[in-house]
């Protein structure tokens, strides 16, 4: 509504704590007075709520020039059952870790002899402020494979290189030295 007030809730009936807005009218103001359209997220005691906003206007209004009627949030709360399900859809581990101020985010990690690729990202109120560090880890065998496969690879292609330098130096040895050597024994007895 443009007045700020609630207008209709949804939430899972499994967290009903989650019906009320997570924001206060004033911080939503402050919000809001910055940009329309929104994406972060809130730490909540059932976990973290992932939310975006838009906001409501005419459908007649396609450049988004008259002022919103109301605003629509979602929000999806990251559980530990989320996270478990996110990790197995993507074949990783996907896990959370507090934020202190001291924290440094760690680099992304490319090991490729385990396998294993590692990033994190930080996940950030609507102003900006770290809610919680995602660390995610993939141990992917195709990647050990690769990297085995590539070092086999390298050691095909010296071994094969070192036996054409050797054929071509039989065939230098064998086709050109070797007749050279008796036509100029041949010319020197000849003289």
């Amino acid at each position: 509504r443009p007045d700020m007030s609630q207008g209709f809730a949804l939430c899972s009936p499994a967290a009903p704590e989650l019906g009320a807005f997570p924001l206060s009218l004033v911080q939503l103001q402050k919000m809001l007075s910055q940009r329309y359209f929104h994406h972060f997220f809130i730490s909540t005691a059932k976990g973290v709520l992932e939310m975006r906003c838009a906001p409501l206007q005419p459908a007649s209004d396609r450049d988004r020039e008259s002022p919103p009627l109301g605003f629509l949030f979602a929000g999806r709360l990251w559980s530990p059952a989320y996270l478990d399900m996110l990790s197995g859809l993507t074949e990783s581990s996907i896990r959370f870790e507090d934020i202190r101020d001291d924290t440094s985010v760690p680099e992304t990690a490319y090991a490729f002899d385990t396998g294993t690729i590692s990033f994190s990202r930080v996940l950030r109120t609507w102003d900006n402020r770290p809610v919680v560090q995602m660390l995610i880890t993939s141990d992917t065998p195709v990647l050990r494979e690769f990297s085995n496969a590539s070092d086999a690879k390298i050691f095909q292609f010296l071994l094969f290189f070192a036996a054409i330098q050797l054929m071509l130096y039989v065939a230098l040895l064998l086709f050109v030295r070797l007749p050279l050597r008796s036509i100029s024994q041949s010319l020197e007895k000849a003289s």
